[in-house]
């Protein structure tokens, strides 16, 4: 099957709720396909399988730095941290 019809996305969804306060929910992704076969030894969960088109290779294969650069996980927490700076 072609990669494009593998097509993928970590998504990554964070909510912040206080009492009296409106909830604060952010969203980040990262888009890409997935391998027929695994590559990379790093990571854990669906990184082997993960190829990240603008790195070239699967998300088992970055470094924890490369991959930390580029993570849904840093997006939606920047994201949230943006968030709370802009509120009032």
């Amino acid at each position: 099957m072609p990669p494009y019809r593998r097509s993928a996305r970590f998504v990554c969804a964070l909510a912040l709720i206080e009492p009296g306060r409106e909830p604060v929910v952010v969203t980040a992704h990262v888009n890409g396909y997935l391998l027929e076969v695994e590559s990379g030894a790093g990571g854990f969960g669906y990184d082997p399988l993960f190829f990240y088109p603008p790195s070239g290779c699967s998300f088992a294969a970055l470094s924890e730095k490369e991959k930390n650069a580029v993570s849904h996980r840093r997006r939606a927490a920047e994201a949230l941290l943006s968030a709370l700076r802009s509120r009032v």
